[in-house]
């Protein structure tokens, strides 16, 4: 085997020894002993100069040449890169795919699971608002029936006394005119009696009338009052029940805005572990275009759902006029009629007159 000059060493017991010069790694030393093969040296040039021994030397190592080795060491180097270029693109696509399961739960999220709380939420507040109303129009007609029962007492009430005066009047009437006729009164007089016992009679009355109308005033302002009331709490609950909704469809756009946001940078980081992959020669397969663009439209989506609002929604027509067909009970005043409980009979001359003409 011929070797290069500079690769043939000595050791000062008289072996041989080959030595790298470009790594510095050394054989193990030949001693002649018998041997028939000679060490050649090379010049520069490659040509054989003389035989580092004569007959008895190492035997001359066989192998490669310098050249083919470090040619061959070349090759291992690209093979050692590649690999680890190979391995380098098989994990980085290894990764974008692991990446994949966390892109679909986000798509679960926005597509389906906010949705379904959302709704719930909103079932809620629709049954709580329900209820709400429903217990006021329960407390509404509730105190409507016992503002009508206060009125219908009042006015039996209010008859009852109105009865005890006109037979008063009755009475008066009688005895006023049985009076004056026994004391042979004339007819100016019999109707100054007569006149006496109706004063008298509507002066007992005025106080009850007063009462009655007082008292038929104050259901009438009770009435009112309970329907602003109930009004306003039907309009508390109704603004209350679409804060919540507004509040729920806030939450519910900015979760989704969210997960958009997170799934577009999923969808950015997969990307680049695809064009790693690309890089080191292990193809996707046409998945890093798809990702880049996913991306996009994840972070598009994103700024969409960041610009949504829940518009609340304006109290209803019924529940402004709540009350207003209501029959509302009417009293007056004065509501006492004395006419309507005389009798018109013939009239006759009075003893005494001394009228011209009678008619």
């Amino acid at each position: 085997m011929a070797l290069l000059k500079d690769w043939v060493k000595y050791t000062p017991d008289g072996g041989v020894y080959l030595e790298n010069p470009n790594t510095g790694s050394r054989s193990k030393p030949y001693y002649g002993k018998g041997t028939t093969r000679d060490i050649y040296v090379y010049d520069e040039y490659g040509n054989p100069n003389r035989p580092a021994t004569q007959g008895g030397g190492p035997p001359p190592p066989s192998g490669p040449s310098p050249e083919q080795l470090q040619r061959e060491a070349e090759a291992r180097a690209r093979a050692r890169e590649n690999e680890l270029r190979r391995k380098a693109g098989q994990r980085s696509l290894a990764q974008a795919q692991n990446l994949e399961g966390q892109a679909k739960a986000l798509l679960h999220a926005i597509n389906t699971s906010f949705g379904r709380s959302r709704d719930q939420n909103l079932r809620d507040i629709d049954t709580m608002l329900n209820e709400s109303i429903a217990q006021l129009k329960k407390g509404y007609s509730d105190r409507v029936v016992k503002f009508f029962d206060a009125a219908s007492d009042t006015s039996k009430a209010t008859a009852d006394q109105a009865e005890t005066p006109f037979e008063n009047l009755v009475r008066e009437r009688q005895e006023g005119l049985s009076g004056i006729l026994a004391q042979g009164a004339g007819e100016t007089d019999q109707l100054r009696a007569m006149v006496m016992a109706a004063r008298n009679w509507r002066d007992n009355t005025a106080e009850g009338n007063r009462a009655y109308f007082d008292t038929m005033r104050s259901v009438d302002a009770g009435i009112t009052d309970l329907q602003v009331d109930t009004r306003a709490g039907m309009t508390s609950a109704h603004r209350q029940a679409e804060s919540e909704r507004e509040r729920i469809w806030e939450n519910y756009f900015g979760r989704r805005a969210d997960a958009y946001t997170q799934l577009g940078n999923v969808r950015q980081t997969q990307g680049d572990y695809y064009a790693s992959a690309e890089e080191n020669d292990v193809m996707s397969g046409g998945k890093l275009g798809s990702s880049r663009t996913a991306a996009s439209n994840a972070f598009m989506n994103a700024s969409k759902e960041a610009g949504k609002s829940y518009t609340q929604k304006g109290l209803p027509g019924w529940m402004k006029n709540y009350g207003d067909d209501l029959a509302r009970p009417v009293a007056r005043q004065e509501n006492s009629n004395l006419a309507a409980a005389m009798r018109f009979e013939p009239i006759q001359q009075a003893e005494g007159a001394t009228q011209r003409r009678w008619r």
